[in-house]
């Protein structure tokens, strides 16, 4: 319990240094302050996952140029419940980030502790990258960015003397096709948007071993950050959800869900549904953490079925 009031002191205190970083003249950029709450379950037979999640970012922007600065802090909780083999019930997530943007310069940096003693547990409990892109190529349908990442990440290869090796450096290369009813996004992973804009859109994503398709109805609704009343939405989706403890042992279940979605001004999200063909599996750190947000993993072997059950998540996000 001191452990989570640490965490918790630790989080508010980085959202309110959030403010300290965001300086410029109050004549040429504006403000925005973006809290965000959210809360997920999923359960089935023997198994709960319960994940609270608050954060805030805080973005100056120039309206004219569209060039931003933004640093954002969140922290979640995952509780679980029903896992085998003396695996911890409470895990932590602390994402500290910074973005920004200038003309066709684009800069990344994220810190990432995931774990049930994130950052007190050691190097393999956290990691950290920074990155640059370039925007080459920015046609009326066609843009391409290139870059690179540093990541700092240890994930057990280590030099001839036992000192673990930390640094990875990473490629990117982000393509994406957009032609009147039609949007194409690749890497990391691949997202089809047919009618985006449009009072009815259809949505499919493959990223990793998860992919999600949808069908959504919007009421007055366009492309601008805020344009929609309301919209409701079917899909169908299969998703991992996984956790890592300070051991180096990880926990996944992996579902397919039937589900319904609400969305409210896209301040607002509600959805939920049935999740079927529930599978667990229990394993060892590896190449999974690294890859997987560039659209590629290990196949995980999951070696328990868990059956059907249920997910249902709410989401808030407020603009001031």
């Amino acid at each position: 319990m001191r452990r989570l009031c640490l965490y918790r002191s630790l989080f508010f205190a980085c959202l309110f240094s959030t403010q300290l970083v965001c300086f410029a003249d109050e004549n040429t950029l504006a403000t925005y302050f973006q809290p965000i709450f959210s809360y997920k379950t999923t359960s089935f037979d023997n198994i709960t996952f319960h994940n609270p999640t608050g954060g805030l970012s805080v973005i100056r922007m120039n309206p004219v140029s569209k060039n931003f600065f933004s640093v954002a802090a969140m922290y979640s909780a995952t509780i679980i419940g029903g896992v085998e083999n003396n695996y911890p019930d409470l895990y932590h997530n602390i994402v500290l980030s910074l973005n920004g943007k200038m003309n066709r310069h684009s800069f990344l940096g994220t810190f990432v502790a995931n774990t049930d003693k994130p950052v007190y547990g050691g190097l393999h409990t956290f990691n950290a990258f920074a990155g640059y892109t370039y925007d080459l190529i920015n046609w009326p349908h066609f843009s391409m960015d290139l870059g690179a990442y540093l990541i700092f990440m240890d994930i057990g290869v280590n030099f001839p003397d036992g000192t673990p090796w930390l640094i990875w450096p990473l490629p990117n290369v982000t393509l994406r096709w957009d032609y009147e009813w039609i949007d194409v996004s690749v890497l990391p992973g691949i997202a089809l948007t047919i009618a985006d804009g449009k009072p009815v859109s259809f949505t499919i994503s493959k990223k990793s071993n998860d992919f999600d398709m949808s069908l959504w109805y919007h009421y007055f609704r366009n492309k601008t950050s805020l344009a929609e009343i309301f919209g409701v939405g079917i899909g169908l989706k299969n998703t991992t959800s996984k956790v890592s403890a300070v051991s180096g042992n990880t926990y996944g279940i992996n579902y397919y869900a039937l589900y319904g979605g609400l969305r409210i001004f896209k301040l607002i999200e509600l959805s939920g549904g049935w999740a079927f063909n529930g599978k667990e599996n229990y394993g060892q750190i590896n190449w999974d953490n690294l890859f997987e947000m560039y659209g590629y993993s290990d196949e995980m072997d999951y070696n328990a079925g868990i059956g059907n059950g249920f997910f249902f998540t709410i989401s808030a996000r407020f603009i001031f």
